[in-house]
């Protein structure tokens, strides 16, 4: 079998008294890099989400076709770049699972709040229907990361590959 090189490789780095360094090197060598204003855990939570699904038009994979990660840190981002449908359905799934990690209990139909909160915007698009072993799998692995990324000490990284 083949092992294909990683299309992006993310490093998440804890600092002290600053907001987390997120950097991401292109399969060409180059790199984007920015303070995450949204926090690591947020994503760590894209990361799971798009790798799980299978998503090739959401965040990671803008970033590995060229976009900076600036672009998407500005106010009202979605009203000034072209946001793909896939990329707006992972930042609502990304959304909802913080929403029941933050509350710790799972939404009793994940699929009918996806849809509800994807229909009650500027853009809507269709929700994507998630397998019930697709969810539990991104509730795991986005608790596993989560874990780890809270016990990283300062000044430490985590390292991801995003294909």
């Amino acid at each position: 079998m083949t092992q294909r090189t990683p299309r992006l490789r993310i490093q998440l780095t804890k600092r002290r008294n600053k907001s987390p360094l997120l950097i991401c090197e292109r399969s060409d060598g180059t790199q984007t890099l920015a303070e995450t204003i949204v926090g690591a855990e947020h994503d760590l939570c894209h990361h799971v989400v798009e790798t799980t699904l299978g998503y090739h038009r959401a965040f990671y994979s803008l970033l590995a076709e060229g976009m900076n990660i600036e672009d998407f840190n500005v106010a009202a981002a979605s009203t000034k770049i072209d946001i793909p449908p896939e990329a707006s359905a992972a930042e609502f799934i990304v959304g909802l699972l913080e929403m029941e990690l933050a509350g710790e209990m799972p939404f009793e139909d994940f699929n009918a709040e996806l849809r509800r909160a994807m229909t009650n915007v500027r853009k809507p698009t269709a929700a994507p229907e998630i397998s019930d072993v697709d969810l539990a799998t991104m509730r795991s692995h986005v608790v596993e990361l989560r874990t780890h990324w809270r016990e990283l000490p300062v000044g430490e990284s985590m390292e991801l590959e995003w294909s």
